[in-house]
């Protein structure tokens, strides 16, 4: 239990922070108490002194409280009181294990996009604006949440290894959404009327036995990102024409793919990391120079050129190493979004606009000039129109053979027997 109790705490008690108190532990009744102000964890029968406990002593095992004086314990932060009302909600632990940390922003300007949105359809979200990740079907909740997960506030990580200490890694968990009450102003008839409506606020985990117990281990409490969530169904298309499905569950062949993809994310532009893609090809660019391209066979979908950022593109296939993925697009789009998507979950994958500066910058006036990136695909069509007229050409020749080799006869016959002198 020790062990596990070091583990929790630790999830919880900052490190660096502006109010050295942060840095404690508070025991009280035989109850322990830690937060970060956003975060806070309440642990149920501990076998400590009443009073503040510094953590890095209480690493070491040492039952010593630093201060038992009254007036210090109460400059504890207490847990959070102002929420009016409370929903019973369900998450499945696997939505804290599917990476979703990794597509949040990490962006001030967009405050709604810094954290994990649990939607009241039962899906749950991340994007940075680049990447969109969706787990299917893993909540069941009243209404949509954000969990935060940027610099200063990680709940999200803080919830996985919470659960990652009692061994939770799968199965649904029983929250309680915690609201507080807004009074806002609306106008009725010309007239304004008060009105209160009530905000998600506060996320609340009973959390699982200690082991060897049978009781709750107690409750963490996690504040919510008072935002609001863009529409996040409306950039995911619907009327995606063509697919190819990849089976990473070969070895080698996923071996390959994973090398080819890093191999352009490590000669990408430093700056844009962009591949152009066209035909089979994707295409990379370093410093000043065209410097080649790497072959990834569902890159044929894509008929006209387009941006990616490579690295976005090896983040999102690391998700769906070892299974099978089906990728799709809207056909003729160039700035249509790529689908990838398996029973578990949906990834939207954003075409990146480069300006017209940056590109000159990435693609380089050495080999192509300015306008390098359209020459590449005037150079690729043209090479494909030679290959299919080469191939209409022969199958031409071979289907007209016989009728040849029969006229050629035909005229020879016909023609006369020169006259001997």
């Amino acid at each position: 239990m020790f062990n596990q109790l070091i583990k929790i705490v630790s999830a919880i008690v900052p490190t660096k922070t502006t109010l050295p108190i942060l840095t404690n532990a508070l025991v009280r009744d035989g109850k322990l108490y830690a937060t970060d102000l956003n975060n806070y964890i309440e642990i149920n029968e501990v076998k400590l002194k009443d009073g503040l406990h510094q953590f890095n002593l209480l690493k070491e095992e040492i039952d010593q409280p630093r201060t038992q004086e009254p007036e210090r314990m109460a400059e504890f932060p207490t847990l959070p009181n102002e929420c009016e009302k409370s929903d019973p909600i369900t998450i499945n632990a696997k939505a804290f294990f599917m990476g979703l940390e990794d597509f949040v922003a990490n962006d001030g300007t967009r405050q709604s996009l810094t954290g994990v949105c649990v939607d009241k359809d039962g899906s749950v979200v991340a994007t940075n604006g680049h990447i969109l990740q969706r787990g299917r079907k893993l909540a069941k909740t009243p209404e949509t949440f954000i969990i935060p997960n940027e610099d200063g506030n990680r709940a999200y990580e803080i919830i996985k290894k919470v659960l990652a200490v009692f061994g939770v890694k799968d199965g649904n968990l029983d929250f309680e959404l915690l609201y507080r009450d807004e009074t806002i102003e609306e106008t009725v008839n010309k007239e304004k009327v008060k009105k209160t409506i009530y905000k998600p606020a506060w996320l609340r985990l009973p959390l699982p036995a200690f082991e060897g117990q049978k009781k709750s281990a107690g409750f963490l409490y996690t504040k919510l990102v008072d935002a609001v969530y863009p529409k996040w169904q409306q950039v995911i298309p619907t009327k995606n024409d063509h697919h190819v499905d990849l089976d990473m569950t070969k070895t080698e062949a996923w071996a390959d793919f994973k090398k080819n993809l890093e191999k352009a994310a490590r000669l990408s532009h430093e700056k844009t990391r962009a591949v152009y893609s066209v035909s089979d090809k994707l295409y990379f660019y370093n410093d000043q120079k065209f410097e080649g391209f790497v072959k990834l066979n569902f890159v044929s979908l894509f008929p006209e050129i387009r941006e990616l950022n490579v690295q976005f593109l090896s983040d999102i296939f690391k998700l769906y190493e070892k299974t099978k993925v089906r990728v799709s697009c809207m056909k003729g789009r160039s700035l249509s979004a790529i689908i990838f998507e398996n029973k578990d979950r949906v990834c939207l994958l954003m075409p990146i606009r480069i300006l017209e500066d940056e590109r000159v910058e990435a693609v380089g006036v050495d080999a192509y000039g300015k306008d390098g990136w359209k020459q590449l695909q005037e150079q690729e069509r043209k090479e494909a129109e030679a290959r299919e007229a080469a191939k209409a050409e022969a199958l031409q020749k071979k289907i007209l053979a016989p009728e040849k080799e029969a006229a050629e006869e035909k005229a020879k016959a016909a023609k006369p027997e020169p006259k001997n002198a």
